[in-house]
């Protein structure tokens, strides 16, 4: 079976197992953006207690983050760990996006995708898989993210690019998946709940619903 048949099989499967559809229909850009930075090495519990105090502070608004003291936004986001980075990354985008032709964040995130994501990468704190993150469910352009979760899953699955890196594992990604946004959201969205749920760093294959075609659950069945 090729990558791109066994790619297919697994979303099948994962679709009708998995309910996502409240990952992101919900929230606004902007919200979705904080998140994908608050979450950043940590649970998405700690980053949801403070987007929520953002949203409370009534201050999560893109020139009001540009114009917040550091300090303040320090403190409202402190519960998402390491918030002096996030602060400092949340404070780069704002000024990236204020700064910018006509400065609003809806007309920065229809620029060009490369341009948008090469100007995302270019902010301290935000690196490829958080600038994917923001294209991929903020400006909901087809782009796959590539994160540890995606790797772990597809590696057990025996489905790996030639080469252990952001750029090869997306490009497999963008050639054996049809180029859909929101398949790509779902996708996503199903490998990170199968992960929380089942394939973790010690698998637990059993309550697992691909592992009767996973290299390593096939292995854990015999």
């Amino acid at each position: 079976m090729t990558a791109r048949a066994k790619l297919h099989q697994m979303f099948e499967i994962l679709n009708v197992s998995y309910d996502a559809s409240d990952w992101w229909q919900e929230e606004s850009p902007l919200e979705v953006i904080c998140g994908a930075i608050l979450v950043q090495n940590t649970t998405w519990g700690n980053a949801y207690t403070a987007l929520t105090q953002l949203i409370k502070s009534e201050k999560l608004c893109i020139n009001q983050i540009y114009e917040m003291e550091i300090v303040e936004l320090e403190q409202l986001i402190r519960s998402s760990g390491t918030y002096k980075a996030k602060a400092l990354a949340l404070k780069g985008l704002a000024e990236l996006v204020v700064t910018t032709d006509e400065g609003t964040l809806d007309a920065f995130l229809k620029i060009k995708t490369s341009d948008l994501k090469t100007a995302l990468i270019s902010v301290k704190g935000i690196g490829d898989e958080t600038a994917d993150d923001i294209i991929l469910y903020a400006a909901r352009r087809p782009v796959f993210v590539i994160d540890k979760f995606t790797k772990r899953i597809l590696s057990r699955y025996g489905l790996t690019p030639t080469r252990n890196s952001y750029r090869s594992w997306q490009e497999f990604l963008h050639r054996n998946i049809e180029e859909d946004t929101l398949k790509f959201q779902s996708f996503h969205a199903f490998l990170v709940m199968l992960a929380q749920q089942s394939c973790k760093t010690k698998p637990q294959c059993s309550t697992c619903v691909l592992k009767e075609r996973c290299f390593t659950g096939c292995k854990v069945l015999l």
